[in-house]
């Protein structure tokens, strides 16, 4: 199986949303609406559990249970996948049935590739680049500096509460820290996640770091594409270490950055 493949089915894994039998006379109008990933969906839907749901075709038309069936009979290549869209004011979602072939799949295989290669130049780009002008504010209200921090290691984890394998690195980081607690590396966690969200998330799920919301800015300047990634800056404020795309597959990662860590302590500014 492609990894674009494995990567999309796992995505309409963490998407379970129930598909209702609906009747409705007229064609659903769409237009102004925002298209929203599997992620921001989940998200809306944790917002406001009680959101009016709609259920479409992509032609506007609403479908039951009998289509729904024989939805699920369709060979390989003609399978459907959801996609989901949302009024400006968030008071509705359309949960759109599309149909999905092999060409749709190809074209997303492309897409993934490119953004593989396009994830390799960026790490190229930034590994040796020093950071020290980079400014965030924590959680907080605390704002940082690289370059008022020279003399830190500073790891970054970015990631997202949906995100599944940021969320299974979480107990793996702790350790991490613990290791170095009271030495001179600090821990960041970066997400494009709203401050209110993380402080939910907080609630369930311990993670010990500094954290660093709505941060949508820094991810785009450093180019992250894929999570979780992790950024390890030395003493001097640069780049020493950028994750590969499929870094949390195997768990290397961590044991490699440990290193990284133990070897730039020992060195002198």
């Amino acid at each position: 199986m492609k990894t674009a493949t494995w990567n999309i089915r796992l995505l309409l894994l963490f998407t379970v949303v129930p598909i209702l039998c609906v009747a409705q006379s007229e064609k659903a109008d769409m237009s102004g609406f925002i298209q929203l990933n599997n992620f921001k969906f989940l998200d809306l839907l944790e917002d406001n559990p009680t959101i009016e749901k709609r259920y479409v075709l992509e032609n506007g038309e609403t479908y039951d249970q009998k289509f729904l069936d024989s939805v699920k009979t369709l060979p390989e290549n003609e399978k459907f996948v959801q996609r989901f869209f949302t009024n400006k004011e968030k008071t509705l979602v359309y949960i759109q049935l599309a149909k999905y072939t092999a060409k749709d799949q190809e074209r997303v295989n492309d897409e993934f590739q490119d953004k593989i290669k396009q994830a390799k130049k960026n790490k190229n780009k930034l590994i040796g680049e020093n950071l020290s002008e980079l400014v965030f504010s924590d959680i907080t209200g605390n704002t940082y500096k690289i370059a008022d921090l020279k003399g830190k290691i500073i790891l970054m984890n970015f990631w997202f509460t949906k995100c599944g394998s940021c969320i299974k690195e979480i107990p793996d980081l702790h350790k991490m820290q613990e290791k170095f607690e009271g030495k001179d590396v600090l821990f960041f966690a970066v997400t494009y996640n709203e401050a209110a969200r993380i402080q939910n998330f907080l609630k369930k799920v311990p993670f010990n770091f500094t954290h660093i919301t709505d941060s949508q800015a820094i991810i785009d300047q450093l180019g992250v594409t894929f999570f979780p990634t992790n950024i390890l800056i030395d003493k001097q404020g640069e780049v020493v270490f950028f994750s590969d795309f499929d870094a949390f597959i195997g768990g290397k990662e961590l044991q490699n950055i440990t290193k990284l860590i133990t070897k730039n302590l020992k060195k002198e500014l």
